[in-house]
């Protein structure tokens, strides 16, 4: 990992992780981690996906399902930790849901098949709680 990765990981822990969390724990009321899977990110384009395409989307899937008490109450039971990994082939990539952790693999690059929608996220999570 070049210089020019770790900057931009610095940058994200450092400004987009403490805007994610807020919003997250506001909607939820509890405080959420977010892990990175820092190793499988190789290049400055992929992490540059973070911010929106990754825990944006992530953040607008949780806040469709937070918006009543009944989805904000199976969220603040089963979601603690966002966990994100980078992936190598798009046709692998997927959502899980378990012991407290939520997992996105994606390929964060892959505009056209690698990453989900907001809705993907909503759908896909609600159908785990």
């Amino acid at each position: 990992m070049g210089l020019a990765e770790k900057r931009q990981i610095k940058f994200i822990e450092e400004s987009v992780f403490p805007e994610i969390k807020n919003k997250l724990n506001d909607k939820l009321g509890k405080e959420i981690e977010i892990s990175i899977n820092w190793d499988s990110f190789k290049t400055v384009q992929q992490l540059q996906e973070v911010e929106h395409q990754c825990l944006g989307r992530i953040t607008e899937g949780i806040e469709r399902i937070a918006s009543d008490d009944m989805g904000k109450e199976a969220l603040q039971e089963s979601l603690a930790t966002i966990q994100v990994n980078n992936i190598e082939d798009a046709a692998t990539k997927k959502i899980t849901l378990a012991d407290n952790v939520l997992t996105v693999d994606a390929k964060w690059e892959d505009f056209s098949n690698g990453i989900f929608t907001p809705g993907d996220y909503s759908e896909v999570i609600e159908n785990l709680l």
